[in-house]
């Protein structure tokens, strides 16, 4: 609830202020919040020194435990000119990254039209 009180909607009821944001658009919601995402990120980019362009172009998503740490290949990621997404979208990963996938999951990406390569972290870090 913000300082000026609670906000209601045409019946009169009190309307959460988080969907005013986004008016109970699942999607629109999804949007924003990848768009803020890719912002911190791109904010915590800056606040970091790059050290090179080394993955300039290329956007991972890192499915489920992976060593090292999703985190810590985020900060790779930022560190060499990369992108990191928090969830995949074919339309903007380069990368999906993991240890090991389940068979479902293998076989669904590989039909994909455009199948997105599915790397070891190793990939990153070697």
């Amino acid at each position: 609830m913000s300082s000026r009180g609670p906000h209601l909607s045409r019946s009169g009821e009190k309307e959460d202020e988080g969907a005013m944001h986004h008016g109970g658009s699942f999607k629109v919601y999804m949007q924003n919040k990848n768009l803020k995402l890719q912002e911190q990120f791109e904010a915590a980019q800056l606040q970091q020194a790059q050290q090179s362009e080394l993955f300039k172009g290329v956007a991972i998503h890192v499915n489920g435990r992976t060593v090292p740490s999703h985190q810590e290949l985020k900060q790779i990621m930022a560190l060499h000119g990369g992108r990191f997404e928090t969830y995949y979208y074919r339309s903007r990963v380069t990368h999906i990254i993991c240890n090991n996938l389940p068979d479902t999951k293998l076989k669904q990406l590989a039909h994909a039209r455009d199948p997105v390569p599915i790397v070891k972290p190793e990939w990153i870090v070697a």
